[in-house]
């Protein structure tokens, strides 16, 4: 679903250079949600998108395996 949102976004922002980079363990991990996370992950990405002030908008994801909650950085 991610990956699928960071597409989408770069579609969105097809005459913006727009620099989207996703650093996940090796490892699968799953996860609990239904298709509303799909929107949460747009809704971030959006923003960061919007409200980033570098002339090429960077946007670094780290995800990062926690006790019960993978964790967004």
């Amino acid at each position: 679903m991610l990956k699928g949102a960071v597409e989408l976004i770069q579609k969105r922002c097809k005459g913006q250079k727009v620099n989207i980079q996703i650093d996940f363990p090796s490892e699968e991990m799953y996860i609990q949600a239904n298709s509303l996370l799909m929107d949460v992950f747009e809704n971030i990405l959006i923003n960061g998108v919007k409200h980033n002030k570098n002339p090429v908008p960077e946007i670094l994801i780290r995800i990062s395996k926690g006790m019960k909650f993978i964790i967004f950085n």
